[in-house]
C-alpha cells in the first residue's frame, strides 16, 4: 500500500473514478485497488475502486468501478488517496496520472465520435502512376447532446469522457477531451437543450465486446 495526503474532497456524489495508468507487467482487473480515506494511511479506506486490466507498458485511460461496500457515497471529506495491490502481490512499478471523480451525466441523448487517421501520400518515381499512401497521425473528436440537468459544461474545459455502448463497462470508449462548442438552444413549448462538441487530445481507449 501506497497513499498520498490531498486536500479535503467530496466524491460522495460520484461513483466512480477515471485515470490514466501504466504498470510494467501485465496486471488483471482488480488486481489493484484505489483507495480514498479521511485518515493517514488509508489503513481503512472508506472507499475502494477496482481498476482495469492493464497492460505491459501502455499508458491506458481507466473506468474504476466501486467495490461493494465501499462506495464513493462514504468519502464526503477524503484527504488521502492510496494505491493497494488486491490481488497481485508481484514486484512491479505503477505509475498514475490525472485521477478524477465521475459520474453519469443526466438528460444526454445522443453522442457521436469521429475517430480518424490520417492517410499521408508516398508517392515516388517506382510508382507507375499509380498514388501510395501511409498511416499519419489519428486524432478523434465528435459531439453529444441532451437535456440541461445542471451547469452547463465550459467551453475551452478539459474533462474525462466515457461514451457508453451499453452498460457493460468495456463496451465504451474513454479519453480525455477539450470542449469546443455549446449550443444551447430552447423554444416556447419545450425543454432547454444543449449540443456540446469536444476534441479528443491523448490517446483513446476503443470499446470491446
Amino acid at each position: 500500500l501506497v497513499y498520498e495526503t490531498i486536500s479535503s474532497s467530496d466524491v460522495s456524489t460520484y461513483d466512480h473514478i477515471l485515470c490514466w495508468v501504466r504498470t510494467s507487467a501485465t496486471v488483471a482487473a482488480a488486481d489493484l485497488r484505489l483507495l480514498l480515506d479521511d485518515t493517514g494511511g488509508a489503513v481503512s479506506p472508506e472507499t475502494m475502486v477496482d481498476i482495469p486490466a492493464v497492460s505491459l507498458n501502455a499508458w491506458t485511460y481507466c473506468h474504476c468501478t466501486e467495490v461493494g461496500g465501499s462506495e464513493m457515497s462514504e468519502s464526503s471529506a477524503a484527504t488521502v488517496i492510496g494505491l493497494e495491490m488486491n490481488a497481485n502481490t508481484a514486484n512491479f512499478t505503477v505509475y498514475l496520472d490525472d485521477i478524477r471523480a465521475a459520474k453519469n451525466v443526466a438528460g444526454i441523448k445522443n453522442w457521436t465520435l469521429d475517430y480518424t487517421t490520417d492517410a499521408l501520400e508516398s508517392t515516388d518515381f517506382s510508382a507507375s502512376g499509380i498514388k501510395a499512401f501511409i498511416a499519419g497521425p489519428s486524432g478523434w473528436s465528435g459531439s453529444f447532446d441532451g437535456f440541461k440537468d445542471g451547469a452547463p459544461l465550459s467551453i475551452g474545459s478539459q474533462v474525462g469522457l466515457e461514451l457508453a455502448e451499453s452498460t457493460t463497462t468495456t463496451q465504451m470508449w474513454l479519453g480525455n477531451v477539450i470542449i469546443t462548442g455549446v449550443h444551447p438552444t430552447t423554444a416556447i413549448d419545450g425543454v432547454v437543450a444543449y449540443a456540446y462538441d469536444f476534441q479528443g487530445t491523448d490517446a483513446l481507449r476503443v470499446a470491446s465486446a
